[in-house]
């Protein structure tokens, strides 16, 4: 399983303002049968090459990879993960999007990723998911604060995001 979260900068292109990635988190854990952790790791993203790429990486033959971000869609994106992977030769398996729910299955030969956003499991605002599992949301001031600090700020939302789900499979 992938959790990830985005920090995205803005580019004005003539009137209009657009979301660049900026940087991210991406976590892989690998779980064995009950629930016990065999790979928990942690990857700074900098740039959409590095995050697909790491994606692609997990994505392995006979298996499904499931990526989970709140508000998924925004977070891959961003990440320039539909002309990667369509140029990468993945076709698209399966799509739904209505209110919060979002899921997109994409697959290449036996290898299936599929994202699904936190929103189908929590309509809340990712604050509350995290006080709702002892983790809370730090508060930052994103034109005041150092890049270090707006760093730590998006590991914390991943590891809301991955706690979360984490509660929400137990």
């Amino acid at each position: 399983m992938l959790f990830y979260d985005s920090e995205t900068k803005y580019i004005r292109v003539g009137l209009e303002q657009h979301h660049k990635l900026d940087f991210g988190w991406l976590n892989f854990t690998r779980l064995v049968y009950p629930n016990k952790i065999l790979t928990n790791k942690n990857h700074f993203i900098d740039s959409t090459d590095r995050f697909n790429s790491i994606v692609e990486k997990y994505a392995y033959e006979k298996s499904t990879l499931y990526l989970f971000a709140h508000n998924v869609f925004f977070d891959i994106q961003v990440s320039g993960f539909f002309p990667y992977f369509t140029k990468a030769g993945w076709t698209l398996d399966f799509y739904y999007d209505k209110g919060l729910v979002y899921i997109l299955s994409i697959r290449k030969g036996s290898r299936k990723i599929v994202c699904l956003s936190t929103t189908n499991y929590f309509s809340e605002k990712l604050a509350v998911v995290g006080k709702m599992i002892g983790l809370e949301k730090t508060e930052i001031d994103f034109e005041k604060s150092s890049h270090d600090e707006k760093v730590d700020y998006c590991f914390n939302d991943m590891m809301i995001i991955k706690q979360g789900m984490e509660y929400y499979f137990r």
